[in-house]
């Protein structure tokens, strides 16, 4: 196993500077793609800086929209978001339902509506939030066939490391109705 360097970082207005002077990491440290992070009490707008971002080279991956509460009331912003270049990553606990119906919902609507680049796990510890990606992955392709699994997992994350563009992910629309059907008929 390799071990990069990552993490989530704060929108803030002097973003850019702290990216050029060092003080915030990108992903793997390639100089390409920013994780950040919303507050998870609000949405809080930040086309201005994806575009200072898009203008300096860099990419924004947005991590656990899915949870964010502002979000979840205009989940619509999101789209914009992505057409603007902003990539999104879901938690993979989110996808299983680890942080409540409503928020697993909200994932799974992103997903299929191929909104979502990446499923990461937002582990913090084997005790606490543990990685689940595994779990999630089996979802996926339960849900949206297996090429959408390695997408999301496997693919994109593996292009962010080498800092290149990630592709599209479009989901099997069909295999994602019957999928989260049968899913719910059983659960």
């Amino acid at each position: 196993m390799r071990v990069f360097p990552g993490a989530e970082v704060r929108l803030e207005p002097d973003l850019i500077h702290r990216i050029r002077r060092r003080e915030t990491m990108t992903l793997a440290d390639r100089g390409r793609h920013v994780l950040v992070e919303l507050p998870h009490e609000v949405y809080v707008p930040f086309e201005n800086t994806l575009d200072q971002l898009r203008r300096a080279g860099l990419v924004a991956v947005l991590a656990h929209p899915e949870r964010n509460s502002g979000v979840r009331r205009k989940p619509e912003v999101l789209r914009s978001l992505v057409n603007r270049g902003c990539l999104l990553q879901i938690t993979a606990g989110s996808l299983l339902g680890k942080f409540g119906g409503e928020i697993q919902q909200l994932a799974e609507q992103l997903i299929g509506n191929g909104l979502v680049q990446l499923v990461a796990t937002d582990a913090h510890s084997v005790r606490g939030r543990r990685p689940v990606l595994a779990g999630a992955y089996q979802k996926i392709t339960r849900c949206w066939g297996e090429a959408t699994a390695v997408s999301l997992c496997v693919d994109n994350p593996n292009r962010i490391v080498e800092g290149k563009d990630t592709v599209p992910v479009r989901p099997d629309v069909h295999r994602s109705f019957w999928g989260l059907w049968f899913r719910r008929r059983a659960g």
